[in-house]
């Protein structure tokens, strides 16, 4: 599923950004959303400040929620 969240909100070309994983349809870092958010500033500051849909967004964080929980599972 996160894979499908990934693939909804993120795109990679190597031509941009030096191939850094950007916000769909943007040149901006996923990266930043973390320093952001890090800062104590709040997801609605961030998309406001980026024009990033918030949409995209939730699902960069869902992705990356997931992605913990995956890692952290016991087998």
């Amino acid at each position: 599923m996160a894979d499908r969240i990934v693939a909804e909100a993120i795109w990679i070309n190597p031509d941009r950004v030096s191939g850094e994983p950007c916000f769909l349809g943007t040149r901006l870092p996923v990266s930043r959303l973390f320093e952001w958010l890090s800062e104590s500033r709040s997801v609605d500051d961030f998309v406001q400040h980026w024009d990033v849909p918030k949409e995209i967004v939730l699902r960069v964080l869902s992705a990356a929620e997931e992605g913990l929980l995956e890692h952290l599972q016991v087998a």
